[in-house]
């Protein structure tokens, strides 16, 4: 799977294009690809979503999204986002994101 952030974002599977869900689901993929195998926490994610002024489902909203990204991720049953203590992390290689590979650039 090839990830590309640089310019719009894209999902890429074997070279074809997968179809990403709403706006919401799409900012909270760009959010976790901004911080590729880190842990991005709820709080974060709530952020990147709805800064400032969340709506009182936003937690709910937050799993929400994230599993419906999930879906759209899991290939063969390999689920790339891990949950992990307070956050969550995207396991991307280098070689298969378009930012990883532009910062290798000299």
């Amino acid at each position: 799977m090839e990830f590309r952030i640089l310019g719009p974002l894209e999902v890429l599977d074997e070279g074809r294009p997968i179809t990403l869900g709403p706006l919401k689901e799409q900012v909270l993929l760009a959010a976790l690809l901004l911080h590729a195998n880190e842990v991005v926490s709820r709080e974060q994610l709530i952020d990147e979503l709805w800064g400032e002024a969340p709506p009182s489902t936003a937690r709910k909203a937050v799993n929400v999204y994230l599993s419906q990204v999930r879906k759209t991720l899991t290939r063969n049953g390999d689920d790339p986002i891990a949950t992990a203590a307070g956050g969550y992390r995207l396991a991307v290689e280098a070689e298969r994101f378009d930012a990883a590979c532009m910062q290798r650039l000299p």
